[in-house]
């Protein structure tokens, strides 16, 4: 884990968020309420206590009491960080760039925000 904090750092990873954020807000104005945000990184090594699936199950079905709290969180599952990280982890390469799972993930909200 503290290399992938190494990575995001290096990466500005808070930076990208900001920009991100920064881009969907005008999209995003005309609806209701004023949230703040959070980005977690969740580890689901070799069925440690985070369990992927359900993970991600939660976090797009079950949402209502974060909303009511008023939070939106981004979950980025540390096994969507490329080969090296596959690795490290156990997992044979795939061919992916240490970037791959986050260049997917941030094209997805791109499409799904337009």
């Amino acid at each position: 884990m503290p290399a992938l904090l190494d990575e995001l750092l290096a990466f500005d990873a808070d930076g990208v968020a900001a920009r991100a954020i920064a881009e969907a807000a005008p999209k995003l104005a005309h609806l209701p309420g004023a949230f703040k945000i959070g980005l977690a990184i969740a580890d689901d090594l070799k069925g440690g206590w985070t369990n992927r699936y359900a993970s991600e199950f939660s976090s797009r079905f079950e949402i209502k009491p974060i909303l009511k709290r008023g939070w939106l969180t981004g979950v980025l599952m540390m096994c969507l960080f490329g080969d090296e990280t596959a690795h490290s982890l156990g997992y044979p390469p795939q061919g992916l760039s240490p970037r791959a799972g986050f260049a997917l993930a941030l094209h997805e909200a791109r499409v799904n925000i337009n």
